[in-house]
């Protein structure tokens, strides 16, 4: 016999039901379709095995099944790339779970060579997806209290902070393609002048 399931080209936070077709032109006959429920995060699966009346089977092919249960998330802190007038900065984070709705936390202390200097920063968060991919970032800026607008870069967001800023707020989230929002990161920068 010979079984034919269908394949997805778009991702869906949504279970899927998926049947793969038995056919046996000319054989014994099929005793029925295979299917199979999907619930959990997956790219590609096959929905099992068909047979026909006369003992003979037949594996249905991988298919692309494109079920995304799973948020995005920044697992942890990857560089702040000084632009300028900074000499170092030292960092820490903690490490949360992907699915889990905590945050993620890092503390820095960032070393300024010239305190009258407005400082510019450039992050960028190592995301990662199990499933559809991240489409886009959520990135929001605090400094000695002022709020900046929210950034929305797939990758990169520049910042400056102002002339002789204390501390600034880094949060970040990471969206993926379906609408998943990931824990937010949370950056809290000391700043030593």
């Amino acid at each position: 016999p010979n079984c034919r399931a269908p394949s997805y080209r778009t991702w869906t936070a949504a279970d899927r039901y998926v049947e793969g077709v038995c056919s046996d032109n000319g054989g014994s006959g099929c005793i029925g379709n295979a299917s199979k429920y999907f619930n959990t995060t997956v790219s590609m699966a096959s929905v099992g095995i068909v047979y026909d009346n006369a003992g003979n089977s037949s594996v249905c092919e991988r298919e692309a099944v494109r079920v995304d249960k799973d948020a995005p998330y920044a697992p942890y802190f990857n560089y702040l790339n000084p632009v300028a007038n900074i000499s170092k900065i030292d960092y820490s984070c903690s490490k949360n779970d992907k699915k889990s709705s905590s945050p993620n936390i890092c503390n820095a202390t960032v070393y300024i060579q010239n305190p009258n200097s407005h400082c510019t920063y450039e992050w960028s968060a190592r995301e990662s997806d199990f499933g559809s991919g991240v489409s886009h970032s959520l990135f929001y800026f605090e400094s000695n209290g002022i709020g900046a607008d929210y950034c929305n870069w797939t990758e990169k967001c520049n910042f400056n902070s102002g002339t002789n800023p204390s501390y600034i707020v880094l949060k970040h989230k990471s969206v993926d393609k379906v609408g998943h929002i990931g824990p937010e990161l949370i950056i809290n920068f000391n700043v030593v002048q």
